[in-house]
């Protein structure tokens, strides 16, 4: 789940950017992504955990910069990561 958070940070970031056109800002994003994510034991109650777990995935969406900085040392997520030698 962190790899796909932080492999999509532009994208979500330029979704909630906008969210006055897209009506996507980060709570809505959360709610969409959170069950995913992040899914719910069927023995837990599905209504309060869903909730943290909303809550949870907002802040990472909010907070992208602090939880990942950028890093030029660090791995690069490309679409193709393979090369093909012509």
């Amino acid at each position: 789940m962190i790899s796909f958070l932080k492999s999509r940070k532009i994208s979500f970031d330029s979704l909630s950017e906008y969210s006055d056109e897209n009506m996507m800002d980060a709570s809505n994003l959360a709610s969409c992504l959170a069950p995913t994510l992040m899914p719910i034991p069927e023995d837990k109650d599905q209504v309060q955990y869903l909730t943290h777990t909303i809550e949870l995935i907002r802040t990472m969406i909010v907070h992208h910069e602090e939880i990942f900085p950028v890093n030029d040392d660090g791995p690069v997520y490309e679409k193709f990561a393979i090369t093909i030698p012509m």
